[in-house]
């Protein structure tokens, strides 16, 4: 759960100049700033309205939450207020950029959500495997699937846990990077491919490391046997991915399956301005993030700007529930 705070505030004249001020009244009632609902699982819409605010006022709107890390995530937008308010987070008067201090105009807390009320969360260590099941409410059978969450290691369960919420017994696997896996599976085979190509990895004049050239098809050929895929696949790609070769791959992987005769299998979905870290929708895009800490401290480029980001991953989510419905769902039916 992630609780998020927001704010309303504005910028008023004062003697020709313009500084922050409390906004009050008393031929009018004090802004309002309204969210519906206030309680929502991480992927559905949550409308929020500024009412009884002046017309063409401008405002600034400003939200920041802290996760369970501890970590501050911050946003800020403009927007002039109208007959209907706006429908954003917090905001400040003026079109400013918040110091999160200040004289409010009004404020609203929400809560996001991964896991829905009633899904059901399993540690599963056994037989050298490691990981968390999540289930859905009630009694099922349910559509399952396999999380496994990438090149980044250890055990990552919140795709796991909205994936139940939705209505999918859904298994988050750790295979590499955990102190409960055993020696030789700690590092995966891909994780061992990275690591033992670094002559291949690249940097920028910042010191940040890119994994484009090492993940370039020809050097990903000996992985994966593309031609003995018989299952559908939905590929997600950002074209502004700074962290892995994606659309390279997606080329191949589709020309492959198309001389096999399986090119019905391949459904390609392309984001612009999007990058590598595609996640479900309103979670904030890291562009730059840290890749190491031993023996230095190593961050990685992932890509994405932050509004074609968003866009891609409000898109991207839904229709690849409509793919998991189509084959998973669908498949039970029949």
């Amino acid at each position: 759960m992630a609780a998020t705070e927001l704010w309303i505030y504005k910028t008023a004249p004062i003697d020709g100049f313009f500084g922050r001020v409390r906004w009050s009244s008393r031929l009018r009632p004090a802004p309002l700033l309204t969210s519906d609902p206030c309680r929502a699982l991480i992927d559905e819409k949550i409308s929020l309205k500024l009412v009884s605010c002046r017309l063409s006022l401008p405002v600034t709107l400003c939200t920041h939450m802290y996760c369970e890390d501890g970590d501050l995530w911050q946003s800020h937008a403009h927007y002039n207020a109208d007959a209907q308010g706006f429908r954003q987070l917090q905001s400040f008067g003026g079109h400013v950029s918040p110091d999160l201090s200040g004289s409010e105009l009004a404020s609203v807390s929400i809560e996001r959500w991964y896991t829905a009320p009633g899904v059901r969360r399993i540690e599963i260590r056994q037989d050298g495997l490691v990981g968390t099941l999540f289930l859905p409410p009630g009694p099922g059978p349910f559509p399952a699937m396999l999380d496994l969450w990438g090149m980044g290691g250890g055990l990552v369960e919140y795709r796991s846990a909205l994936m139940a919420s939705r209505g999918y017994a859904s298994f988050a696997l750790a295979y590499f990077g955990h102190k409960d896996l055993p020696g030789p599976l700690t590092r995966s085979m891909l994780d061992r491919h990275i690591s033992s190509h670094q002559q291949f990895w690249t940097y920028n004049a910042e010191g940040q490391v890119f994994f484009r050239e090492v993940s370039l098809p020809e050097k990903l050929a000996d992985l994966v046997k593309l031609e003995d895929i018989s299952c559908p696949i939905l590929y997600v790609l950002g074209e502004d991915d700074l962290n892995a070769s994606s659309e390279e791959n997606a080329v191949v992987l589709e020309k492959t399956l198309k001389s096999c005769g399986k090119g019905h299998l391949f459904t390609l979905l392309s984001y612009p301005g999007a990058g590598h870290l595609i996640e479900p929708p309103f979670s904030p895009n890291a562009r730059i993030s840290m890749w190491t800490v031993k023996p230095n401290k190593l961050f990685t480029i992932w890509g994405g700007h932050l509004a074609p980001h968003a866009a891609a991953q409000e898109d991207a989510w839904t229709k690849i529930q409509q793919f998991l419905d189509t084959h998973l769902r669908g498949d039970r039916d029949h």
